[in-house]
């Protein structure tokens, strides 16, 4: 009946880690059968797997279990200051509505050149990512890859 049918209220009911891996790895894999099977069809709508709560959590846990976690970035934000003084909830909310809103906008790195391990004169560019431009890196990551990789020419894979 129409009176048994959830209403989308705004309100975000974030999953947990395991379910939200799930749910995204369920996602990829419809993406990937469904790119492999017709190689002309279109993806008009994969926007909305960028603010999907599953997404987020699953964004936020590759971000909060990488290596670089504890190192700021131009934001000065750690993924532990997130965790204590931000809370995750609020901020993967925030994140949420300024990606539905398409208003948020990627901040600057912050760059130091280091020497490569040649010795000679070259140096390469070294550069922290802010905690928000991460977890967007790894929600284009969960989002595209499996439709990118299955359209991606046979050398490159």
């Amino acid at each position: 009946m129409v009176e048994d049918t959830p209403v989308n209220t705004g309100v975000v009911d974030w999953p947990d880690a395991q379910a939200a891996a799930a749910a995204v790895r369920r996602m990829q894999s419809k993406l990937h059968r469904w790119a492999g099977a017709d190689s002309s069809r279109r993806f008009g709508d994969l926007f909305n797997l960028v603010y999907d709560p599953a997404f987020l959590v699953h964004a936020w846990q590759r971000v909060s279990g990488n290596t670089g976690s504890k190192t700021p970035g131009v934001d000065r934000a750690t993924v532990a200051w997130i965790v204590t003084g931000v809370g995750v909830p609020n901020f993967l909310g925030d994140l949420r509505e300024q990606l539905k809103a398409r208003t948020f906008h990627p901040v600057e790195v912050r760059q130091v050149m280091i020497p490569k391990a040649s010795g000679r004169r070259f140096a390469r560019r070294w550069g922290w990512f802010p905690a928000t431009d991460c977890t967007c890196i790894w929600l284009g990551r969960g989002s595209f890859w499996s439709v990118s990789r299955t359209r991606s020419p046979s050398c490159a894979r």
